[in-house]
């Protein structure tokens, strides 16, 4: 039997090394599309009919000017209108806020009376009255800021109002 060259275990001449295998640099990610922005929920369509009703939902609080109550305005809108998604947000919202400002109003003017009864009520009852006031001009001026912002397409939400009826 002829003798080779010595080879270790592995069957391997030992002259020769041998480097372990080089890692292959893994191959780049494929490219991938641009990540698009999921679609926001829309608000339907408007047409000019629904700007206008949404316009008057909120306009319509003016009418406590002639001596109509400011909330038949919103209700008559509501009533008409909830069964139209583009008109029913405006017009519950308008509703919501002049149902908060009858609470307002008769809770304020039952304390006010009370305290006016009384000779020391008279101090807390003026600034009450005074308060009550303000809410009127306050009710005007944020009843024209929503008829704006629905002219424009936007939801205005009242500050202070107790959301009472819900969708």
């Amino acid at each position: 039997m002829t003798q080779g060259p010595p080879t270790d275990p592995a069957g391997q001449d030992p002259e020769v090394a041998v480097e372990p295998p080089m890692e292959q640099p893994a191959p780049p990610p494929p490219p991938t599309a641009p990540i698009q922005a999921q679609p926001q929920a829309q608000p339907p369509a408007r047409n000019s009919d629904q700007q206008m009703w949404q316009v008057l939902a909120h306009a319509s609080a003016f009418v406590q000017v002639i001596g109509i109550p400011s909330l038949v305005g919103p209700l008559v809108v509501w009533l008409i209108k909830r069964d139209d998604p583009a008109v029913e947000p405006h017009a519950r919202t308008a509703l919501n806020f002049q149902l908060s400002l009858l609470i307002y109003f008769i809770v304020g003017g039952i304390i006010g009376v009370i305290f006016a009864i009384t000779v020391i009520g008279l101090v807390v009852a003026i600034p009450i009255f005074i308060f009550l006031f303000v809410l009127i001009i306050l009710e005007l001026i944020f009843a024209l800021m929503a008829s704006l912002a629905a002219s424009r397409g936007e939801l205005y939400h009242y500050p202070m109002s107790i959301e009472l009826i819900k969708k």
